[in-house]
């Protein structure tokens, strides 16, 4: 998916995360998933909070991201409607910042409630 890009305006302004479809800047976050494993390729629990509530699910080491601990947020683009997910990773130390597709990540298991516009 495209790289990550943030807009700054300066000033007081935080930096803004832009659409990797568009590049727009109005961005909805949707639902929210974390990922832990005891270790690296390891069985992991999986929570997913949306609107509505929250659901944890084991998942296999073959499912999960291929690093150690994961948070993905949801998002859609107001602009072209677009979905992706913002993947925060750690691995060896390392902590790993990029875009995914939703379908790619845990968050499909959520369906189409879990999304809103």
């Amino acid at each position: 998916m495209g790289e990550l890009k943030i807009c700054t305006f300066g000033g007081n302004s935080p930096p803004q995360l832009l659409c990797p479809h568009c590049g727009g800047d109005y961005m909805h976050h949707g639902p929210v998933e974390v990922q832990c494993r005891t270790k690296e390729d390891g069985p992991a629990l999986s929570t997913v909070v949306m609107p509505g509530g929250e659901q944890t699910t084991e998942l296999g080491a073959d499912i999960m991201s291929p690093r150690r601990h994961s948070v993905v947020i949801g998002f859609w683009c107001e602009g072209c409607h677009g979905k992706s997910a913002l993947v925060i990773s750690q691995h060896k130390g390392s902590t790993h910042l990029g875009w995914a597709e939703p379908s790619d990540m845990a968050l499909t298991r959520v369906g189409a409630a879990g999304w809103s516009r």
